[in-house]
């Protein structure tokens, strides 16, 4: 099964500078891996199977129910890396629940693994409003976020296979 891997990036420029007149960053990172994840449902079916395998009997159908449990789990994850795609990939940036929008400005790459989003945005919070305007709810909460104004975000999403 497809593993989705999000790491993102908020940079921000100080207002310090080295002895060679070089202005200091300071960058955040975090990383997450959307993975199928085995359901409490899951784990009582793989439970009944293995006990009708010791039985004698046929557990095939309950194998059948442990696929689709499996297959609509990594459709759950399809759909969240599709609605991520097509949020960053809009013609307009996303707006949060007040009307303010998420990012002013994008740059995007892409190539058949992986997807990099660069966006400045207002406040690091905008990052929330993101991924959960995509429906990612793997992502950490807000209160876990660094509290960072006008920050670069760089936005990777990599396909693990």
């Amino acid at each position: 099964m497809t593993q989705y891997r999000i790491t993102v990036t908020m940079a921000k420029d100080t207002d310090a500078t080295d002895a060679g007149a070089w202005q200091m960053s300071l960058a955040w990172r975090k990383s997450i891996t959307l993975d199928p994840t085995a359901t409490a449902e899951e784990a009582e079916l793989r439970n009944q199977a293995w006990e009708g395998m010791d039985a004698q009997e046929n557990p095939a159908n309950i194998w059948k129910q442990v696929d689709a449990i499996r297959h609509r789990e990594q459709r759950r994850l399809r759909t969240q890396v599709k609605q991520l795609i097509d949020l960053l990939n809009a013609p307009a940036p996303a707006l949060d629940p007040n009307g303010y929008r998420l990012w002013d400005r994008i740059m995007t790459l892409s190539n058949r693994q992986c997807w990099q989003w660069e966006l400045a945005s207002p406040h690091s919070s905008c990052l929330t409003g993101i991924m959960q305007a995509a429906g990612i709810d793997d992502w950490p909460p807000e209160q876990s976020i660094p509290d960072i104004t006008n920050p670069i975000i760089t936005i990777n999403l990599a396909i693990n296979d």
